[in-house]
């Protein structure tokens, strides 16, 4: 998908794991429009995925990067 220019992203190196792994990602409006997706449904999925973020940085006390785009 990020051939076609449908999601941006930036690796970042865990050394705890010991490879890269995705982080900063964006997904684009080509890729809602790809997916058929409706706009209650990005809207929805947008509360549940900021919910579960905080509770598992508040469980981890650490800062969650994830970074929804219109």
């Amino acid at each position: 998908m990020a051939e076609l220019g449908l999601i941006t992203y930036q690796t970042e190196y865990d050394p705890q794991i010991g490879c890269n792994i995705s982080d900063d990602i964006h997904l684009h409006a080509g890729t809602v429009l790809a997916l058929d997706v409706s706009g209650r449904g990005c809207c929805a999925a947008r509360r549940s995925r900021g919910r579960m973020g905080k509770s598992a940085a508040q469980k981890s006390r650490i800062w969650s990067r994830w970074r929804w785009t219109n």
